[in-house]
């Protein structure tokens, strides 16, 4: 039943973003969904593949590390970190994910940049942004992340 009613949303959400792509004049190629999963037992990968959704987002490295000795078709996904990422877990974030999408500091970047390197792999990130200057939220402000996007073009990895 849970299948079923995945491969519906799933087709639902497709056909809105197909809708969406057409009246704007958008290639829908260009547009990537992003299954998030957290929380979710590892055979929802499988499920995801099977319903040709192939970019995978987590938020935990643990659940990552479990997901993956089950999951035997790790190439055919592209995995996002799209949680916090604190500083001493940027090897196991390097190692597990293609793209991390929450770069907050410039001592994170740094820290992804030598492990990467260390790792010899070119890491795909994005440099998170807090808009709205809520001190409860990670990410750079409006004058940081100038510093930080500057700085990557600086990097090897």
């Amino acid at each position: 039943m849970f299948s079923s009613k995945l491969t519906r949303n799933i087709s639902f959400i497709q056909s809105n973003i197909k809708s969406a792509a057409l009246q704007t004049g958008r290639n829908i190629n260009d547009i990537k969904i992003v299954a998030v999963t957290k929380a979710f037992p590892s055979p929802i990968w499988n499920l995801a593949l099977k319903n040709n959704l192939t970019t995978i987002g987590e938020s935990q490295i643990q659940e990552v590390e479990n997901k993956v000795k089950d999951f035997k078709q790790r190439e055919q996904i592209e995995l996002h970190l799209i949680g916090h990422l604190q500083n001493n877990k940027a090897r196991k974030a390097v190692k597990y994910f293609d793209t991390i999408q929450t770069i907050d500091s410039i001592k994170l970047l740094e820290r992804i940049n030598l492990v990467s390197g260390q790792e010899n792999k070119n890491q795909k990130i994005f440099l998170q942004v807090n808009t709205g200057k809520d001190p409860n939220k990670f990410g750079f402000n409006e004058q940081t992340v100038i510093t930080a996007a500057e700085l990557t073009t600086k990097f090897q990895n």
